[in-house]
């Protein structure tokens, strides 16, 4: 077993005391910190200590995948760690997100590979599936807003492309569903 050594990314959202405080470090942290990465995704991997240097675990896993990862992972999912742990620490609201499954993220990383990079929106071929486990008190979604409710502020934008959303909105809590998929896609 290897300690791992996660960057923080420190985004407006982030606490300042959180993450320090799971890691040891004096409370209040200089700025806010919002995830802690432990994984080897390229745009932040976590390190592993090496003869007395941090060293990428993207590179350790490259180097060696199938004994990192084993054989039956290189096997399904090639020779990246199919998976991010993030933890996060939020001290204001979050937006909204919303991630394709795994045959939308090859579609339209597929489809991105065509635009210019400062225009694509899907930054890899992977789905991004999550889970929550909170280790303090937390509030995730609570629920939407009652669908007629929502089919009134919506309408009242006036715009023609929004018809379907506030039709389907009109039919109650069955219309919801097909809302937000047409709406978020």
């Amino acid at each position: 077993m290897e300690l791992l050594y996660g960057p923080v990314r420190d985004y407006a959202w982030g606490s300042r005391s959180a993450i320090a405080a799971l890691q040891g470090r004096p409370v209040p942290s200089e700025g806010p910190e919002a995830e802690l990465w432990l994984g080897a995704h390229p745009g932040a991997p976590a390190a592993v200590e090496r003869n007395g240097e941090r060293v990428s675990l993207l590179d350790v896993l490259t180097a060696d995948p199938e004994h990192w990862l084993g054989r039956s992972v290189v096997n399904r999912f090639g020779t990246r760690l199919p998976f991010l742990l993030k933890v996060l620490a939020a001290d204001a609201p979050l937006s909204l997100q919303a991630h394709p499954d795994a045959k939308q993220a090859r579609a339209g990383h597929a489809a991105d590979l065509a635009r210019p990079a400062t225009e694509r929106n899907y930054v890899d071929a992977y789905h991004k599936p999550e889970l929550l486990v909170a280790l303090s008190p937390f509030e995730a979604l609570c629920g939407f807003r009652d669908p007629e409710e929502s089919a009134r502020a919506i309408a009242a934008f006036g715009v023609p492309s929004l018809e379907p959303v506030v039709a389907a909105l009109r039919t109650g809590l069955a219309g919801l569903r097909t809302a937000v998929r047409t709406l978020l896609t």
